[in-house]
């Protein structure tokens, strides 16, 4: 636990093999736990297949099935070495179809084109809350808490800023 930081439990270590899913071939691997009551993590590590991305995905649908609190996912990428160029638009999709389940996305990266991913992210599932973090613990933490945006308003925010919406 984290020790109640501001009322949020967070596990401390989601890499206990008992407790989390472990998808990936020869370039690398992936471990999908439930880091938290609301908090999936995804942990790349090494190079990422498109097969394995795809099936990581899969696994987080089958979490949030069993778990219905489930609704925030921290990506965690720090020992990633590099994936497949059609990984992100995977995601993408992927988050797009997890609409009115997902409501936030953290992403954990010392990698500045994947901190340019956050600004597409934001454009491409725009009802999304999306934040790039340096730490895992400050990612998770973020993704527990709740969201700024209430799923009713979750139009475009172009259009909110705008006064469309």
């Amino acid at each position: 636990m984290d020790g109640g930081r501001n009322g949020v439990d967070i596990m401390a270590s989601p890499r206990n093999k008992a407790s989390g899913i472990f998808v990936g071939d020869a370039l690398g691997s992936v471990a999908v736990s439930a880091i938290a009551t609301t908090v999936v993590e995804i942990a790349y590590d090494r190079f990422t297949s498109r097969a394995t991305a795809m099936r990581s995905f899969e696994q987080v649908t089958e979490l949030f099935a069993q778990q219905p609190a489930l609704d925030a996912v921290v990506m965690n990428t720090l020992a990633a070495t590099g994936h497949d160029p059609g990984n992100p638009a995977i995601g993408f999709r992927w988050a797009a179809e997890q609409r009115g389940r997902l409501r936030k996305v953290a992403i954990v990266t010392r990698s500045q084109g994947l901190l340019m991913l956050v600004g597409v992210a934001k454009a491409m599932v725009p009802w999304l809350e999306v934040r790039a973090f340096n730490t895992r613990d400050e990612a998770a933490h973020w993704c527990a808490l709740p969201s700024l945006v209430k799923e009713s308003q979750t139009g475009s925010r172009a259009a909110r800023r705008n006064g469309t919406a």
